[in-house]
Protein backbone atom coordinates (compact mmCIF):
# COMPACT_ATOMS: atom_id res chain seq x y z
CA UNK A 1 0.00 0.00 0.00
CA UNK A 2 1.43 3.38 -0.98
CA UNK A 3 1.73 6.42 1.26
CA UNK A 4 -1.10 8.17 -0.63
CA UNK A 5 -3.39 5.13 -0.26
CA UNK A 6 -2.52 4.88 3.43
CA UNK A 7 -3.22 8.60 3.79
CA UNK A 8 -6.77 8.11 2.51
CA UNK A 9 -7.53 5.66 5.30
CA UNK A 10 -9.00 6.71 8.63
CA UNK A 11 -12.23 7.71 10.33
CA UNK A 12 -12.26 11.26 8.95
CA UNK A 13 -12.52 10.85 5.16
CA UNK A 14 -13.45 14.51 4.65
CA UNK A 15 -10.52 15.88 6.59
CA UNK A 16 -7.51 17.04 4.55
CA UNK A 17 -4.40 14.95 5.13
CA UNK A 18 -1.46 15.67 7.37
CA UNK A 19 1.80 15.70 5.45
CA UNK A 20 4.77 14.17 7.27
CA UNK A 21 8.26 14.80 5.89
CA UNK A 22 11.03 12.88 7.57
CA UNK A 23 13.35 9.92 7.74
CA UNK A 24 11.60 6.55 7.51
CA UNK A 25 12.84 2.96 7.47
CA UNK A 26 14.82 1.46 5.79
CA UNK A 27 16.88 4.40 7.06
CA UNK A 28 18.36 3.34 10.38
CA UNK A 29 18.29 4.80 13.85
CA UNK A 30 15.86 6.27 16.34
CA UNK A 31 14.67 9.15 14.14
CA UNK A 32 13.41 6.75 11.47
CA UNK A 33 11.77 4.53 14.09
CA UNK A 34 10.20 7.60 15.66
CA UNK A 35 8.72 8.75 12.34
CA UNK A 36 7.14 5.35 11.72
CA UNK A 37 5.74 5.25 15.27
CA UNK A 38 4.28 8.77 15.08
CA UNK A 39 2.63 8.18 11.72
CA UNK A 40 1.23 4.88 12.96
CA UNK A 41 -0.20 6.55 16.07
CA UNK A 42 -1.76 9.35 14.02
CA UNK A 43 -3.39 6.86 11.64
CA UNK A 44 -4.65 4.75 14.53
CA UNK A 45 -6.27 7.92 15.88
CA UNK A 46 -8.11 8.41 12.56
CA UNK A 47 -5.91 10.99 10.86
CA UNK A 48 -5.05 10.78 7.17
CA UNK A 49 -1.28 11.01 6.73
CA UNK A 50 0.79 11.33 3.55
CA UNK A 51 4.45 10.55 4.12
CA UNK A 52 7.49 11.81 2.22
CA UNK A 53 11.09 10.78 2.84
CA UNK A 54 14.56 11.07 1.43
CA UNK A 55 15.80 9.37 -1.69
CA UNK A 56 19.23 10.73 -0.73
CA UNK A 57 19.69 12.33 2.69
CA UNK A 58 23.43 13.00 2.95
CA UNK A 59 26.48 13.37 0.73
CA UNK A 60 28.81 10.42 1.20
CA UNK A 61 31.56 12.55 2.73
CA UNK A 62 29.32 13.75 5.58
CA UNK A 63 27.68 10.59 6.89
CA UNK A 64 29.66 7.55 8.05
CA UNK A 65 26.76 5.17 8.46
CA UNK A 66 24.81 3.03 6.06
CA UNK A 67 22.55 4.82 3.58
CA UNK A 68 19.79 2.77 1.89
CA UNK A 69 20.28 1.80 -1.71
CA UNK A 70 17.58 2.51 -4.33
CA UNK A 71 16.68 -1.19 -4.20
CA UNK A 72 16.18 -1.03 -0.42
CA UNK A 73 14.00 2.06 -0.75
CA UNK A 74 11.88 0.43 -3.45
CA UNK A 75 11.29 -2.59 -1.22
CA UNK A 76 10.33 -0.52 1.85
CA UNK A 77 6.68 -1.51 1.52
CA UNK A 78 5.21 1.91 0.78
CA UNK A 79 6.12 3.46 4.14
CA UNK A 80 6.82 6.75 2.35
CA UNK A 81 7.45 8.40 -1.00
CA UNK A 82 11.26 8.43 -1.17
CA UNK A 83 11.68 11.38 -3.52
CA UNK A 84 13.56 14.19 -1.73
CA UNK A 85 17.30 14.69 -2.24
CA UNK A 86 19.74 16.73 -0.19
CA UNK A 87 21.05 18.51 -3.28
CA UNK A 88 17.69 19.48 -4.84
CA UNK A 89 15.89 22.49 -3.24
CA UNK A 90 12.99 22.04 -5.65
CA UNK A 91 12.09 18.84 -3.82
CA UNK A 92 12.08 20.66 -0.45
CA UNK A 93 9.81 23.36 -1.90
CA UNK A 94 7.44 20.79 -3.38
CA UNK A 95 7.01 19.13 0.02
CA UNK A 96 5.72 22.42 1.43
CA UNK A 97 3.52 23.23 -1.58
CA UNK A 98 1.90 19.79 -1.42
CA UNK A 99 1.13 20.36 2.26
CA UNK A 100 -0.21 23.88 1.78
CA UNK A 101 -3.82 22.80 1.40
CA UNK A 102 -3.55 19.93 3.85
CA UNK A 103 -4.12 19.94 7.59
CA UNK A 104 -0.49 20.66 8.34
CA UNK A 105 3.15 19.74 7.76
CA UNK A 106 5.13 17.77 10.35
CA UNK A 107 8.89 17.62 9.86
CA UNK A 108 11.86 16.21 11.75
CA UNK A 109 15.00 18.04 12.74
CA UNK A 110 17.97 15.94 11.71
CA UNK A 111 21.13 18.08 11.54
CA UNK A 112 22.07 21.68 10.71
CA UNK A 113 23.01 20.36 7.27
CA UNK A 114 19.26 19.98 6.63
CA UNK A 115 18.27 23.42 7.95
CA UNK A 116 17.49 24.92 4.55
CA UNK A 117 15.17 22.03 3.66
CA UNK A 118 13.18 22.85 6.81
CA UNK A 119 13.13 26.56 6.04
CA UNK A 120 12.09 26.22 2.41
CA UNK A 121 9.42 23.57 2.95
CA UNK A 122 7.94 25.44 5.93
CA UNK A 123 7.86 28.72 4.00
CA UNK A 124 6.19 27.03 1.00
CA UNK A 125 3.52 25.48 3.25
CA UNK A 126 2.24 28.72 4.80
CA UNK A 127 -0.36 29.46 6.08
CA UNK A 128 -0.70 25.75 6.86
CA UNK A 129 0.82 25.08 10.31
CA UNK A 130 4.28 23.51 10.34
CA UNK A 131 5.54 21.47 13.28
CA UNK A 132 9.18 20.54 13.73
CA UNK A 133 9.91 17.51 15.92
CA UNK A 134 13.28 17.99 17.61
CA UNK A 135 15.10 15.16 19.39
CA UNK A 136 18.48 16.85 19.77
CA UNK A 137 19.47 20.39 18.91
CA UNK A 138 23.19 19.94 19.33
CA UNK A 139 24.95 17.70 16.86
CA UNK A 140 27.57 15.34 18.23
CA UNK A 141 30.02 16.37 15.52
CA UNK A 142 31.31 19.76 14.48
CA UNK A 143 29.45 21.49 11.65
CA UNK A 144 30.17 25.02 10.33
CA UNK A 145 27.77 27.82 11.46
CA UNK A 146 25.55 25.15 13.01
CA UNK A 147 23.97 27.50 15.56
CA UNK A 148 23.02 30.04 12.89
CA UNK A 149 21.50 27.36 10.68
CA UNK A 150 19.65 25.82 13.62
CA UNK A 151 18.23 29.16 14.70
CA UNK A 152 17.05 29.86 11.16
CA UNK A 153 15.20 26.54 10.98
CA UNK A 154 13.59 26.89 14.41
CA UNK A 155 12.29 30.35 13.58
CA UNK A 156 10.77 29.22 10.30
CA UNK A 157 8.17 26.82 11.75
CA UNK A 158 4.91 27.39 13.60
CA UNK A 159 5.82 25.20 16.56
CA UNK A 160 8.47 22.81 17.86
CA UNK A 161 7.63 19.55 19.61
CA UNK A 162 10.19 18.04 22.00
CA UNK A 163 10.35 15.02 24.30
CA UNK A 164 12.69 16.62 26.82
CA UNK A 165 12.44 19.90 28.74
CA UNK A 166 16.21 20.20 28.36
CA UNK A 167 15.81 20.26 24.58
CA UNK A 168 12.87 22.63 24.93
CA UNK A 169 15.02 25.09 26.84
CA UNK A 170 17.67 24.94 24.13
CA UNK A 171 15.05 25.65 21.48
CA UNK A 172 13.72 28.63 23.41
CA UNK A 173 17.22 30.06 23.78
CA UNK A 174 17.67 30.03 20.01
CA UNK A 175 14.13 30.95 18.94
CA UNK A 176 12.26 32.60 21.80
CA UNK A 177 9.21 33.46 19.68
CA UNK A 178 8.62 29.94 18.40
CA UNK A 179 6.04 27.93 20.31
CA UNK A 180 7.57 24.93 22.11
CA UNK A 181 5.54 22.01 23.49
CA UNK A 182 6.67 18.92 25.36
CA UNK A 183 5.31 15.36 25.42
CA UNK A 184 6.89 12.16 26.77
CA UNK A 185 8.91 10.02 24.35
CA UNK A 186 6.58 7.28 23.04
CA UNK A 187 7.56 3.65 22.67
CA UNK A 188 9.01 3.31 19.18
CA UNK A 189 8.48 -0.44 18.98
CA UNK A 190 5.88 -2.81 20.37
CA UNK A 191 7.82 -4.48 23.15
CA UNK A 192 6.18 -6.41 25.97
CA UNK A 193 7.60 -6.88 29.42
CA UNK A 194 9.29 -10.15 30.30
CA UNK A 195 10.57 -11.84 33.46
CA UNK A 196 14.17 -11.31 34.48
CA UNK A 197 16.64 -14.04 33.48
CA UNK A 198 18.53 -16.02 36.09
CA UNK A 199 21.02 -13.94 38.04
CA UNK A 200 24.32 -15.64 37.28
CA UNK A 201 25.94 -13.62 35.92
CA UNK A 202 24.38 -10.16 36.15
CA UNK A 203 23.92 -9.21 32.49
CA UNK A 204 24.40 -5.60 31.43
CA UNK A 205 23.54 -4.25 27.97
CA UNK A 206 24.65 -1.23 25.97
CA UNK A 207 22.74 -1.06 22.68
CA UNK A 208 22.74 1.33 19.73
CA UNK A 209 25.33 3.17 17.70
CA UNK A 210 28.72 3.20 19.42
CA UNK A 211 29.99 6.77 19.30
CA UNK A 212 32.35 8.78 21.53
CA UNK A 213 29.60 10.43 23.59
CA UNK A 214 28.02 7.07 24.49
CA UNK A 215 30.65 6.44 27.21
CA UNK A 216 31.86 2.97 26.26
CA UNK A 217 35.20 3.56 27.98
CA UNK A 218 33.39 4.48 31.21
CA UNK A 219 31.38 1.27 31.02
CA UNK A 220 34.49 -0.86 30.45
CA UNK A 221 36.29 0.77 33.37
CA UNK A 222 33.26 0.18 35.60
CA UNK A 223 33.12 -3.50 34.64
CA UNK A 224 36.86 -3.78 35.34
CA UNK A 225 36.23 -2.40 38.86
CA UNK A 226 33.41 -4.87 39.47
CA UNK A 227 35.55 -7.77 38.28
CA UNK A 228 38.43 -6.63 40.50
CA UNK A 229 36.16 -6.31 43.54
CA UNK A 230 34.74 -9.80 42.89
CA UNK A 231 31.47 -8.84 44.52
CA UNK A 232 29.36 -10.46 41.81
CA UNK A 233 29.59 -12.27 38.50
CA UNK A 234 28.96 -9.70 35.76
CA UNK A 235 28.94 -9.64 31.98
CA UNK A 236 28.55 -6.67 29.63
CA UNK A 237 27.17 -6.93 26.08
CA UNK A 238 27.81 -4.07 23.64
CA UNK A 239 25.43 -4.41 20.72
CA UNK A 240 25.24 -2.13 17.68
CA UNK A 241 27.12 -0.44 14.87
CA UNK A 242 30.59 0.66 15.95
CA UNK A 243 31.38 4.10 14.55
CA UNK A 244 33.98 5.40 16.99
CA UNK A 245 35.67 3.47 18.40
CA UNK A 246 35.57 0.85 15.67
CA UNK A 247 34.88 -2.75 16.58
CA UNK A 248 38.59 -3.54 16.37
CA UNK A 249 39.49 -0.59 18.57
CA UNK A 250 36.83 -1.62 21.09
CA UNK A 251 38.21 -5.17 21.13
CA UNK A 252 41.65 -3.76 21.89
CA UNK A 253 40.19 -1.69 24.75
CA UNK A 254 38.56 -4.82 26.17
CA UNK A 255 41.82 -6.78 25.94
CA UNK A 256 43.88 -4.02 27.57
CA UNK A 257 41.57 -4.15 30.59
CA UNK A 258 41.67 -7.94 30.84
CA UNK A 259 37.94 -8.19 30.18
CA UNK A 260 37.82 -10.69 27.33
CA UNK A 261 35.85 -13.13 29.51
CA UNK A 262 33.48 -10.42 30.78
CA UNK A 263 32.59 -8.29 27.72
CA UNK A 264 30.80 -9.49 24.62
CA UNK A 265 31.10 -7.19 21.59
CA UNK A 266 28.40 -7.76 18.95
CA UNK A 267 29.07 -5.41 16.04
CA UNK A 268 26.30 -4.76 13.54
CA UNK A 269 23.08 -2.84 13.17
CA UNK A 270 20.33 -4.12 15.46
CA UNK A 271 17.14 -4.82 13.54
CA UNK A 272 13.84 -4.03 15.27
CA UNK A 273 13.01 -7.73 15.39
CA UNK A 274 16.22 -8.43 17.34
CA UNK A 275 15.98 -5.61 19.85
CA UNK A 276 13.24 -6.99 22.11
CA UNK A 277 15.02 -10.33 22.42
CA UNK A 278 18.34 -8.64 23.16
CA UNK A 279 16.84 -6.52 25.93
CA UNK A 280 15.00 -9.45 27.49
CA UNK A 281 18.26 -11.45 27.74
CA UNK A 282 19.72 -8.86 30.12
CA UNK A 283 18.97 -7.52 33.59
CA UNK A 284 20.01 -3.89 33.26
CA UNK A 285 20.41 -1.41 30.41
CA UNK A 286 23.47 0.84 30.67
CA UNK A 287 23.51 4.39 29.32
CA UNK A 288 26.80 5.92 30.54
CA UNK A 289 26.49 8.87 28.16
CA UNK A 290 28.92 11.76 28.48
CA UNK A 291 26.44 14.13 26.81
CA UNK A 292 22.77 13.57 26.00
CA UNK A 293 19.38 15.21 26.01
CA UNK A 294 17.24 12.05 25.81
CA UNK A 295 17.25 8.54 24.40
CA UNK A 296 14.75 6.36 22.57
CA UNK A 297 16.30 3.31 24.27
CA UNK A 298 14.99 4.27 27.71
CA UNK A 299 11.24 3.90 26.99
CA UNK A 300 11.95 0.66 25.11
CA UNK A 301 13.87 -0.72 28.09
CA UNK A 302 11.06 0.25 30.45
CA UNK A 303 8.48 -1.27 28.10
CA UNK A 304 10.42 -4.53 28.43
CA UNK A 305 10.46 -4.05 32.23
CA UNK A 306 14.20 -3.51 32.35
CA UNK A 307 15.66 -0.89 34.70
CA UNK A 308 18.07 1.64 33.22
CA UNK A 309 21.34 2.86 34.70
CA UNK A 310 22.00 6.27 33.16
CA UNK A 311 24.22 9.29 33.53
CA UNK A 312 22.69 12.09 35.55
CA UNK A 313 22.19 14.38 32.55
CA UNK A 314 19.17 16.71 32.16
CA UNK A 315 17.28 14.77 29.49
CA UNK A 316 18.07 11.30 30.83
CA UNK A 317 17.09 12.38 34.34
CA UNK A 318 13.61 13.11 32.99
CA UNK A 319 13.29 9.61 31.56
CA UNK A 320 14.73 7.60 34.47
CA UNK A 321 13.12 7.88 37.89
CA UNK A 322 16.10 7.45 40.18
CA UNK A 323 15.49 4.55 42.56
CA UNK A 324 12.14 3.68 40.96
CA UNK A 325 12.79 2.32 37.45
CA UNK A 326 16.53 2.85 37.30
CA UNK A 327 19.59 4.41 38.89
CA UNK A 328 21.32 7.67 37.95
CA UNK A 329 25.04 8.31 38.42
CA UNK A 330 27.51 11.10 37.81
CA UNK A 331 28.54 11.32 34.13
CA UNK A 332 32.02 10.13 33.27
CA UNK A 333 32.67 8.38 36.60
CA UNK A 334 33.47 4.68 36.27
CA UNK A 335 33.46 4.35 40.05
CA UNK A 336 29.98 5.88 40.30
CA UNK A 337 28.74 3.59 37.55
CA UNK A 338 30.13 0.52 39.32
CA UNK A 339 28.38 1.59 42.53
CA UNK A 340 25.14 2.15 40.60
CA UNK A 341 25.34 -1.38 39.19
CA UNK A 342 25.83 -2.81 42.68
CA UNK A 343 22.92 -0.77 44.01
CA UNK A 344 20.67 -1.84 41.13
CA UNK A 345 21.65 -5.49 41.58
CA UNK A 346 20.69 -5.36 45.26
CA UNK A 347 17.26 -3.92 44.35
CA UNK A 348 16.68 -5.65 41.02
CA UNK A 349 13.20 -7.00 41.72
CA UNK A 350 12.05 -3.64 43.11
CA UNK A 351 13.35 -1.72 40.09
CA UNK A 352 11.88 -4.33 37.75
CA UNK A 353 8.47 -3.72 39.31
CA UNK A 354 8.99 0.04 39.11
CA UNK A 355 9.17 -0.09 35.33
CA UNK A 356 5.55 -1.27 35.17
CA UNK A 357 4.21 2.11 36.33
CA UNK A 358 5.52 4.29 33.52
CA UNK A 359 3.97 7.03 31.42
CA UNK A 360 2.75 6.19 27.93
CA UNK A 361 3.63 8.89 25.42
CA UNK A 362 1.80 7.95 22.19
CA UNK A 363 -1.65 9.19 23.19
CA UNK A 364 -0.32 12.47 24.58
CA UNK A 365 1.79 12.94 21.47
CA UNK A 366 -1.18 12.54 19.12
CA UNK A 367 -3.30 14.90 21.19
CA UNK A 368 -0.57 17.54 21.20
CA UNK A 369 -0.02 17.29 17.45
CA UNK A 370 -3.78 17.54 16.90
CA UNK A 371 -3.95 20.81 18.84
CA UNK A 372 -0.95 22.29 17.04
CA UNK A 373 -2.36 21.38 13.64
CA UNK A 374 -5.40 23.53 14.36
CA UNK A 375 -3.25 26.68 14.59
CA UNK A 376 -2.90 28.59 11.34
CA UNK A 377 0.44 30.25 10.61
CA UNK A 378 -0.36 33.89 9.89
CA UNK A 379 3.22 35.04 9.39
CA UNK A 380 4.09 36.68 6.09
Amino acid sequence: MTSEEEGRRGSHPGRPPIHYFGTFPPYRGGIAQHAAAVVGALRNAGYRVVTTSWASQYPRWLYKGHQPTPTELESAGGLANYVVRWWNPWGWWRVGRNARHGQGLIEQWVTPFHAFSVVLSAWAARPTPTILIVHNIETHEWFPVRKTLTRLALRSVSAVLVHSTAVGSQVTELASRTKVVHTPMPDLLEIRGSPLPSLDPLRLLMVGYVRPYKGLEVALDAVARLVEQQQMAVRLTVLGEFWEPTANEAARMVGERGLVDYVDLRPGYVEDSELAAAISEHHLILMPYLTATQSAITPLAHAANRPVIASRLPGLSEQVRDGVDGILFEPGSAGALAEAVLQAASRLDELHQGTANRLQGAEALVQTLGRLLELRDERK
